[in-house]
C-alpha cells in the first residue's frame, strides 16, 4: 500500500521519474480511499477544490469537505487544518442550507476534540494547530503550545506565531520578545529555503507545492517566495519538455504562447490537456467558425474519456436544440458530481425524477431558486423522497427573502438612477462646460456612467 500511495503521489505531483498525470493518479487515490488511507482522503479531496476544469473531477464542496473530514478523524493534521479555515469562513457544505444548522457546530467541536487528542501524544502539527491564532485560544493560551512545537523543531511556524504574539504576555510566561522572535523567524527562513532548494534539486516538487499552499508561505520575505515560485514554474517547464501534457496547464497563461503550448499539450490526448486548451480558447473574443469547431471538437474529445466538466460543456451546447441530448451529458456530469450539470437536470426533468436531482443539488451545497423551489413541494411528500416539513419551510423562507431583496435592490437601484440623472449628471456636464471639453467625449462619459444603471 506504502508504494501505491507513493505513486499515487508521484502521478499528481510529478518527480525525476515519473511524468504528472492526474488521471492515474485519481485512479490510484481512489483505490487508497477505500483502505482509509488518511494522505490519499486529503489528496483526493485536493482533486474537488478547484475552480477550474483542470482536473478530470469537477468541483464539488461535498466530496472535498466529506474526505477531508474523514481524513482529519484519521489523524491527518493537514485536513484539520483545512477545515478550520474553511469553517472560521463558514464555507463548508456543512454551512449550506441543506444541513442541520447546529452540524457545523458540532463538527467544529469534534476538530478541536482530535486537535487535543493529537497534541496530548505529542504530535507537533496538532500543537501548532491549537496555538495559531483565531483558531482555537487567546493568545495567552495559545503561547505554550507554540512554544512546545518550537521545541520540537517546528522552528519556522512556531516562530511566525511567537512574533505576533503580545510583548507582555510572552514576557509573563518567561519567554523572549516579539523581535528576538521575528529573528528566529528569519533564520528559520533560510533552513526552509535550504532545504526546499534540496528538494527541487532531487525533483521533489511535492514540498514546495505543499509549501506555497499553506498560510505560512504570505509569510516569508517576497524575495524568498518569489525563488520558490521560480523553482515551481521551471520544474513544470521541465516536466512539459519531457511530454507531461497538464504540466502545461500549471505554467502562466498570460504568455503568448499559451495557446499554442496548450494545444501542444491537447494534442497529446490528455482529457484535462484537451479540456484546458477548449475552456482558454473559448474565452478569446471574435472567435472564428474553425475556432468554434476547434473548441467543440477538444471539449467531445475530453468528454469521451468522461471529464466531467467536458461532459457539462457539451450538453450546454444542446439545450436549446436538442434537450433530450443535452441530458445525456448533464446526467453523466452530474452522477460524476459535476453541480451545475445536476442543476441543469433539475430544470430538464419532471416530477419524481426532477425532486431526486433536486435533492443531490441541494446535496451538494447548490443555492439556485429552481432547486428550492422544487423541494418545497417535493420534501412535503408524494414525490420519491424522504419528507422533511422542516428543510421544506427554510426553503420557502429562504426563496421568499430573496424575493424581497431582489424587489429592495431593484427599488434602490431605480432611486439611484432617478438621483443620478437630477442631481449627478447636469453637475458632470456642467464641469466639462467649465472645462470647455469635446462635446462628443462628454456625451460619451455620461453615456458610459448611466449605463451602469441599467
Amino acid at each position: 500500500m506504502v508504494e501505491t500511495l507513493q505513486q499515487a503521489l508521484a502521478f499528481s505531483y510529478g518527480n525525476n521519474d515519473t511524468l504528472i498525470d492526474s488521471v492515474k493518479a485519481v485512479e490510484l487515490f481512489k483505490i487508497l480511499v477505500e483502505q482509509e488511507d488518511p494522505q490519499a482522503l486529503f489528496e483526493l479531496a485536493l482533486f474537488y477544490d478547484h475552480e477550474r476544469g483542470d482536473c478530470m473531477l469537477p468541483p464539488n464542496m461535498y466530496y472535498r469537505d466529506q474526505y477531508w473530514l474523514r481524513a482529519a478523524r484519521l489523524g491527518h493534521t493537514q485536513a484539520i487544518t483545512m477545515l478550520f479555515d474553511l469553517f472560521k469562513r463558514k464555507n463548508t457544505i456543512f454551512d449550506t442550507v441543506g444541513y442541520d444548522n447546529h452540524l457545523s457546530e458540532q463538527l467544529y467541536e469534534e476538530l478541536h476534540q482530535i486537535t487535543d487528542q493529537l497534541s496530548t501524544q505529542g504530535n507537533t502539527q496538532a500543537l501548532l494547530i491549537k496555538g495559531r491564532h483565531g483558531v482555537s485560544y487567546t493568545d495567552i493560551e495559545t503561547i505554550p503550545y507554540l512554544y512546545q512545537a518550537w521545541n520540537q523543531g517546528e522552528k519556522l511556524s512556531a516562530s511566525l506565531y511567537l512574533s505576533h504574539c503580545d510583548d507582555e504576555e510572552l514576557k509573563q510566561l518567561g519567554l523572549c520578545d516579539t523581535e528576538t522572535w521575528t529573528t528566529h523567524f528569519e533564520h528559520a527562513q533560510q533552513e526552509l529555503m535550504h532545504d526546499l532548494e534540496h528538494a527541487f534539486q532531487q525533483g521533489q516538487i511535492q514540498k514546495i507545492i505543499e509549501f506555497l499552499r499553506s498560510d505560512e508561505s504570505s509569510y516569508i520575505s517576497e524575495q524568498n517566495r518569489e525563488q520558490l515560485w521560480q523553482w515551481r514554474q521551471k520544474f513544470y517547464q521541465q516536466q512539459a519538455d519531457l511530454g507531461a501534457a497538464e504540466a502545461w496547464l500549471q505554467l502562466p497563461r498570460l504568455a503568448e504562447t499559451s495557446l499554442s503550448h496548450l494545444k501542444m499539450a491537447a494534442e497529446l490526448k490528455q482529457p484535462v490537456a484537451q479540456y484546458a486548451y477548449a475552456y482558454e480558447l473559448d474565452r478569446k473574443a471574435d472567435l472564428s467558425d474553425d475556432e468554434c469547431d476547434e473548441i467543440e471538437h477538444y471539449f467531445t474529445l475530453a468528454a469521451e474519456q468522461q471529464h466531467a466538466q467536458a461532459l457539462y460543456e457539451k450538453g450546454r451546447y444542446y439545450t436549446q436544440d436538442d434537450p433530450e441530448r443535452a441530458k445525456q451529458y448533464f446526467q453523466q456530469a452530474g452522477e460524476l458530481g459535476c453541480l451545475d450539470a445536476i442543476e441543469w437536470m433539475v430544470t430538464l426533468t419532471e416530477q419524481q425524477e426532477q425532486a431526486q436531482w433536486a435533492e443531490l443539488a441541494l446535496k451538494y451545497g447548490s443555492i439556485d431558486n429552481k432547486v428550492k423551489t422544487v423541494l418545497v413541494v417535493a420534501l412535503r411528500g408524494g414525490l420519491g423522497i424522504q419528507e422533511n416539513h422542516q428543510l421544506a419551510d427554510q426553503l420557502k423562507f429562504d426563496l421568499e427573502t430573496t424575493s424581497h431583496w431582489d424587489q429592495i435592490f431593484s427599488l434602490a437601484l431605480s432611486a439611484a438612477t432617478q438621483r443620478y440623472e437630477e442631481q449627478v449628471q447636469p453637475k458632470i456636464e456642467a464641469l466639462f462646460d467649465e472645462s470647455a471639453e469635446p462635446s462628443g467625449l462628454s456625451h460619451r462619459l455620461v453615456s458610459r456612467i448611466k449605463s451602469w444603471f441599467k
